[in-house]
């Protein structure tokens, strides 16, 4: 979900939906639009070469409005692991 600020930074609806192509539907609402990546929720496996594209065409299409300057992770995890830098791999996922 995107409020119209959003949208507007983005370049305006159409701009946005064009970006998104058929496969990724755009739903407009009084104050914003909902994005649809593909026809129904997916689970990928990079290990089987499943890659989500819908997934990737939606991130690609918002990603200038993507905050990445974490200062602290967002979750905890093992060491030696970063919590921060594994929250940007993360937050990067679909990239």
């Amino acid at each position: 979900m995107l409020s119209t600020d959003f949208v507007n930074r983005l370049g305006g609806a159409a701009k946005l939906s064009q970006a998104l192509g058929k496969r990724c539907p755009m739903h407009e609402y009084p104050g914003g639009v909902i994005l649809q990546a593909g026809d129904k929720p997916q689970l990928g496996d990079v290990n089987r070469g499943i890659v989500l594209d819908e997934y990737r065409r939606v991130a690609s299409a918002v990603k200038r409005l993507r905050f990445e300057d974490y200062a602290i992770g967002l979750f905890p995890v093992p060491q030696p692991l970063d919590a921060r830098d594994e929250t940007v791999k993360w937050i990067r996922r679909f990239d």
